[in-house]
């Protein structure tokens, strides 16, 4: 597995995979999901790079992991403040497409 927080040479970013389109928004909306299905599929691999005893590699991986977790969670705030409402307002259909 790669380390996606570490950045290799000649990287100016972590790799964002094809995957489902889970809004009809903008391009940065759409990649932004992309990438935290993208970090969430990664996590077991992740989690499994701390090897038994590695007390300093396990606390790095749960405060990455716990940051996305918080990161998450402050988009989803922002989507319910900003977007659902102008959503409802508007009839714009949102929904999960593959």
């Amino acid at each position: 597995m790669t380390d996606f927080f570490t950045i290799q040479p000649g990287e100016t970013a972590a790799p964002v995979p094809s995957g489902p389109v889970l809004c009809i928004g903008t391009a940065a909306m759409r990649r932004i999901h992309r990438v935290f299905l993208w970090a969430y599929s990664e996590a077991p691999g992740l989690v499994r790079s701390a090897g038994p005893g590695d007390t300093a590699r396990a606390a790095y991986v749960g405060e990455v992991l716990g940051n996305f977790d918080k990161l998450l969670h402050i988009h989803h705030e922002g989507e319910d403040e900003l977007m659902y409402p102008q959503a409802g307002r508007t009839g714009t259909r949102m929904c999960v497409a593959r």
